[in-house]
């Protein structure tokens, strides 16, 4: 079979003795152990499976359980070995010289994975011995970005036996951004929904992936930052009508939206930092190959330019007053929050609260 993070063919004859990952993206890792672990399962009728956390257990308990020859003398064992990055950094003499002799003659029934949870110094003493063998397989996992993160969703479709529309390409990304965990479960998803068709599409995103971001909590957004009164209570309305929002799911989202400006308004003021950068930490999901990113990117600052921090502040005042009377008083909330959009879409003072509203 063909593994997609070590970029090869696995078979028995290519298989190592011994792998070593780390990085943040651990899902690379994992994915790579059970491609690993399919090909040992293909060849071999017995099999065994063992994993140890060294955040639980020692560098010796280890090594002697690798060393040791399965119950059954035909069968191979796949051991995974979980190591906190912390750990990673420290390794004593003892355990140093055993790992040493271990990996100098590695056990013929064993395959070694050790994963490193977080990313390990280069100059570490365990990253140098690791990386020293020529038996290890070493690779540092990242998180996927722009085209290679492009690649790897296509081969994913492709394994599934699907391809999917550009659109929908960008509707997975908006609703899960990088995480892989994520995307790979979702893609796994919406081809089965879509069983008896090659191209998925991005209808089908929404419909099967809707449990991260509804289509109206992304219609909600998108209408607040072009300030667009009448799209803010269409997505408002289908909030609260055809999915059922409570009012403070819908004041949390609102909220989310006014701190997000305020916190790259400040980000910019007090750090100095690159626009790019900023949206990219506050939008994860926005990328910069998106055929509206321009678009977003000009919306997004066009408020955190034009909105003073007095403003931003007034906003989410005007919110907590809302949570107030919705929870006091019989006023109805979808009236008070669509006073509220009227007064951020068609123009606000500073200060101004929803009583005073016409």
């Amino acid at each position: 079979m063909y593994s997609l993070f070590l970029n090869q063919k696995l078979t028995e004859q290519t298989i190592r003795p011994c792998y070593f990952f780390s990085g943040e993206e651990i899902f690379q890792a994992e994915q790579c152990v059970a491609d690993i672990r399919q090909v040992l399962l293909s060849e071999e009728e017995d099999f065994q499976r063992e994993r140890f956390n060294l955040a639980e257990t020692s560098w010796m308990t280890v090594l002697d359980t690798a060393r040791t020859v399965p119950f059954f003398q035909m069968s191979k064992r796949l051991l995974v070995v979980d190591i906190p990055v912390r750990k990673g950094e420290k390794l004593g003499p003892a355990d140093r010289q055993e790992l040493e002799a271990f990996l100098s003659s590695p056990s013929p029934h064993t395959v070694c994975v050790f994963i490193v949870h977080g990313k390990i110094r280069k100059n570490s003493v365990l990253f140098k011995l690791f990386s020293s063998k020529p038996i290890v397989l070493v690779k540092e996992f990242k998180p996927l970005k722009d085209r290679e993160l492009l690649k790897w969703m296509n081969q994913k479709l492709e394994i599934l036996g699907k391809r999917a529309k550009p659109a929908a390409i960008n509707r997975f990304l908006e609703l899960v951004g990088n995480d892989l965990a994520l995307l790979s479960n979702e893609m796994e998803k919406v081809a089965t929904f879509a069983a008896d068709r090659e191209e998925i599409e991005e209808d089908d995103v929404n419909q099967m992936s809707g449990w991260m971001k509804s289509l109206s909590e992304y219609e909600l957004s998108n209408a607040m930052e072009k300030k667009n009164y009448e799209r803010c209570l269409i997505a408002l309305n289908e909030q609260l009508g055809k999915e059922g929002a409570r009012p403070e799911m819908i004041l949390g989202l609102v909220a989310r939206f006014f701190r997000d400006l305020l916190m790259a308004k400040l980000r910019l003021r007090t750090e100095k930092a690159n626009k790019k950068a900023v949206l990219r930490e506050i939008r994860p999901y926005l990328q910069e190959y998106f055929s509206d990113y321009r678009e977003r990117f000009q919306d997004f600052f066009s408020l955190v330019d034009g909105m003073t921090l007095s403003e931003l502040s007034a906003c989410l005042q005007e919110l907590a007053w809302i949570d107030l009377k919705n929870k006091t008083s019989d006023l109805s909330f979808q009236v008070m929050m669509e006073g509220f959009f009227y007064n951020f879409c068609k123009g606000r003072t500073d200060g101004a609260t929803l009583e005073r509203l016409p």
